[in-house]
Formats: C-alpha cells, structure tokens, sequence
C-alpha cells in the first residue's frame, strides 16, 4: 500500500457505500481496511469481508496482548484493526474511522509506516442526505432518529481542527462519486508535482480544475 485513504463523516453519508465501490470496480488498486468490531452483524454482512465480528471479550483479548494497532469506542461497541491490513500489495487502502481515534491513529500510522501517504476524506453532507441514505439501506424510521440525534461526528471531526484533502458533497454523493473519486486521486497525485492542471488552470480544493 502507498495511500492509506481515511473516510470520515456521519453515518449514513455514504461512506461505506463509496469504499465498497471502488474495491469492487478497482480490485487491483483498492482495498477496503477489514476492522475489528464487536457490533451485530447487519443483514447481508459477512464476516471478514465487511467486518471481522467479535465478542467483546474476544476484542478485549486482542488488547491486552498488544495485537491492535488503532482502537476506538462508538456507540456502545468497539472497532479496532491490525497492523497487516495496512501491509497489503494493492495501492489505495481504504479505511473508515471515527474522529475521536483519528489523530492517535495518524500519529502511530505516520510512526509505523513513514514510506506511506495518508490522506483525509471527509463527508460533508446533509442530513436530508444522510436521511435518504440510511432509508435506502432499511434502517427503521426510529433507529434513523436515534442515530442522527445521538450522532456528533461533524462536531467531533471540526474539534481536531484536522483540514480534509478532499469533502464530499450532497451533490457528488447524487451524481458519479466514484468517477470523481478516482478523478481526485489521479489529480491529487499529478499535484504532488505540479500545482496546476494540464490545461493550465489551477486545482480547487478537491482537486478538480477550477475551469472545469
């Protein structure tokens, strides 16, 4: 692996959807960050191809005999991963993660592998947006109000005054986010050598020409 992407944003925003997108049409070059949990199992999930489901006990072993390499509490359950996800071949890892872990995971990240990028995607959508996303996925109206209201990621992620190397809007998440995705890698590494496009134009922020 060479850049590790880390996706940050409510749940509901489309996070797991886009990850799960870009390690199917890009098999070769992405791969989605398998972590730990000790949440149930959601309908249509399989272990150790969405998660690795544990017991908490089961976690909590694996704690204590160091074998965790990022750790963090939400709602109730317990999410981790190991360090051999992040020694894979192919280049793009994907890893979903919580803002409160984010910053002790980038420090040991950055500690543990210096040779490897790490870049911050934050989904900064709306919550008619985040709605629409967690009714398509058959989430109950009551567990949708529970965990919107109980849900403080936005607040949480600007509290570790962390700036994003790309957002992601309501609008890309309606229109081709996996084409702009793969856009905004391309680009983001053209810039590493030159801070303008090919037509001359500078990038926005997200790594699109702005003359676009």
């Amino acid at each position: 692996m060479e850049i590790l992407f880390c996706f940050i944003g409510p749940s509901g925003s489309g996070k797991s959807t886009l990850e799960a997108t870009m390690c199917k049409l890009y098999p070769q070059s992405f791969f989605k960050v398998v972590s730990l949990t000790t949440r149930p199992k959601r309908d249509g999930e399989v272990s150790g191809k969405d998660y690795h489901f544990l017991t908490h006990a089961q976690f909590n072993q694996l704690e204590s005999n160091g074998k965790l390499f990022q750790k963090t509490d939400f709602a109730g359950n317990r999410y981790g991963s190991t360090k051999g996800e992040y020694q894979r071949p192919a280049k793009y890892g994907i890893l979903v993660i919580e803002p409160s872990s984010f910053l002790a995971f980038r420090a040991a990240f950055e500690k543990d592998f210096p040779d490897k990028k790490l870049r911050v995607v934050f989904f900064d959508v709306s919550e008619a947006c985040v709605y629409s996303n967690m009714r398509k996925r058959g989430d109950s109206e009551e567990a949708i109000i529970k965990r919107m209201n109980s849900d403080n990621i936005r607040e949480d992620f600007e509290s570790l005054r962390v700036i994003a190397d790309y957002d992601i809007k309501d609008d890309d998440i309606n229109n081709d986010l996996p084409g702009l995705f793969l856009r905004l890698v391309n680009n983001f590494e053209n810039k590493v050598a030159d801070s303008t496009c090919e037509c001359g134009h500078e990038w926005d922020h997200r790594g699109v020409c702005k003359n676009v």
